[in-house]
């Protein structure tokens, strides 16, 4: 195993620093792969094979990021990160609020899961440079694909089979985020 050269003056703190912020953007992605897969299993005809997979794999995402690393990567955060990262977080808490709203008073509830999809992909972009994980803007475009895919999947197979497409593929996309994230140095 090799390690890292550590930059001239970087404390030992700063270094421990950037693997619990690694280490914990991995536990949140496996956790909400989880949510999404529970999600998309809910709306198969037999969801409990999909639930029981899902409860593994999101363990074994678990796993990869709790376990210790020597050397890890030496974030670049920017100044106020994290009131950026707070701000990230509220915008698209409101937003899904109002997405869930406006599909339910519009009788649209197959809505949801796409575009609650599409904007949790959104919300990855400008988290990418508020925590210094470029990775995220992949996971970002992977996760707005997948909403797209479950808005074409709603208008030409319906609902149920939307939610099960943006669902799984949202847990798919995130649990490979999860343990990319915590795989790297």
């Amino acid at each position: 195993m090799t390690t890292q050269q550590r930059p001239p003056g970087t404390a030992d703190t700063e270094l421990r620093f950037s693997g619990r912020l690694r280490r914990i953007g991995a536990l949140v992605t496996a956790a909400f792969g989880l949510v999404w897969a529970l999600t998309g299993a809910t709306a198969l005809a037999a969801p409990v094979p999909a639930i029981a997979a899902s409860v593994v794999l999101s363990a074994v995402c678990v796993v990869v990021a709790a376990r210790p690393r020597v050397a890890p990567r030496l974030r670049r955060l920017p100044d106020r990160w994290s009131a950026r990262y707070n701000a990230i977080g509220i915008v698209q808490g409101v937003t899904i609020a109002l997405v869930v709203a406006a599909a339910v008073a519009l009788g649209a509830p197959g809505l949801i899961a796409p575009v609650v999809c599409l904007v949790v992909g959104l919300h990855f972009l400008p988290l990418a440079a508020a925590v210094d994980q470029p990775g995220y803007r992949l996971t970002g475009a992977a996760l707005v694909l997948a909403g797209l895919a479950g808005t074409v999947v709603l208008v030409t197979a319906g609902a149920q089979t939307a939610q099960a497409t943006s669902g799984l593929a949202a847990a798919v996309v995130l649990w490979i985020t999860s343990c990319a994230v915590a795989s790297r140095p």
